[in-house]
C-alpha cells in the first residue's frame, strides 16, 4: 500500500531539506516522502516475518475482541501509524470496526478504507477523549519518540475499554521498563 504525505496541515518542519513533525522533538526521523516509503516497506517485512498483521500467538484473542458485538462499537487504535498501512490493513480486515490512525505528522494511505480516520498527535500526551474508547491499541517502532514507557503505559491503560489489547513492538537494545 502507497503513502502519500499531507503538507498541508502544517504540523511539519524543514531541517536540511527534509520535512519534520514538529509536535515531538524527541522523533527524529523525517516525515516525508521517502520515509513513507521505507515505513512502507518495513510494514511489509514485518507483516511478512509475523505471518500476519499482529502476533500468531494472540490471533484468536485479536479476533474474538474485535468480532462485532450488538449495540457495540469495536474501535482499534494504531499509535506513531507513520504510513498507516497497518490500520488501513486492519480496517480492511475488520469493515465492522472504527481504525483511528495517530501519528505526529499527516499522512494517509492512498484509497484508504471508510472506517479508517487519521489524527495528527502526539500519543506521549494524554488526549481526554481517547478514555475507556479503544478494544485494541497497537504500537510499533515508536520508541525513538517515546522517553517514558511506563508513563506511555498509563495513558494506554486508560484509553482502552475493559478487557482491552495492547500490541507493542520494539527493536533495539534500550531497556523500555
Amino acid at each position: 500500500m502507497m503513502t502519500e504525505l499531507s503538507n498541508g496541515l502544517g504540523e511539519l518542519r524543514d531541517l536540511h531539506g527534509r520535512h519534520f513533525n514538529s509536535l515531538n522533538k524527541n522523533y527524529m526521523l523525517p516525515a516525508d516522502s521517502v520515509e513513507m516509503k521505507r515505513l512502507n516497506a518495513q510494514h511489509t517485512m514485518l507483516r511478512i516475518a509475523l505471518g500476519n498483521l499482529y502476533p500468531e500467538n494472540y490471533m484468536e484473542a485479536i479476533v474474538t475482541r474485535l468480532a462485532p458485538m450488538e449495540g457495540e462499537t469495536i474501535r482499534i487504535c494504531d499509535f506513531g501509524s507513520g504510513s498507516g498501512d497497518w490500520a488501513a490493513e486492519m480496517a480492511a480486515t475488520f469493515p465492522h470496526a472504527k481504525v483511528l490512525a495517530i501519528d505526529l505528522a499527516p499522512g494517509l494511505p492512498v484509497n484508504p478504507p471508510a472506517n479508517l480516520e487519521f489524527k495528527v498527535a502526539d500519543v506521549t500526551q494524554e488526549i481526554p477523549e481517547f478514555i475507556n474508547q479503544f478494544d485494541l491499541i497497537h504500537g510499533r517502532c515508536i520508541g525513538n519518540g517515546v522517553k517514558d514507557y511506563p508513563a506511555l503505559f498509563d495513558l494506554v491503560h486508560r484509553y482502552l475499554k475493559p478487557g482491552g489489547i495492547l500490541i507493542i513492538a520494539e527493536g533495539g537494545a534500550r531497556e523500555v521498563v
